[in-house]
């Protein structure tokens, strides 16, 4: 019986679950973008749809997307979401850029 290496399994099982991070209604791939916002030089903004715990049904979600640099591994990539329809990505965007700057912080 063949076993295939493990790296082959990964991109094997990446390539037939990348559906997962498909935004159906607008046609997203969610992954792809949150990586991409990842290697942007401070992170960056993505919107799209997500199901909402508890709501049962897909609501607006914003995630910031960053890449960190640890003591035991470079390149990492980390996100964080929050689920909002009333606040804009520009907005975020400028908070996040005050935020990487403190001269720049509004008090």
């Amino acid at each position: 019986m063949y076993l295939p290496s493990t790296a082959a399994w990964i991109a094997w099982l990446l390539t037939r679950c990348a559906l997962i991070w498909w935004d159906v209604p607008y046609g997203k791939f969610i992954f792809k973008e949150l990586c991409a916002a990842a290697k942007a030089k401070n992170g960056g903004w993505v919107e799209y749809q997500w199901t909402k715990p508890g709501a049962g049904k897909t609501s607006r979600k914003l995630s910031y997307a960053a890449t960190a640099e640890l003591a035991f591994s470079t390149g990492v990539q980390i996100a964080a979401g929050v689920y909002d329809d009333a606040i804009s990505v520009s907005d975020l965007n400028k908070m996040t850029s005050e935020m990487s700057d403190p001269s720049k912080y509004s008090y």
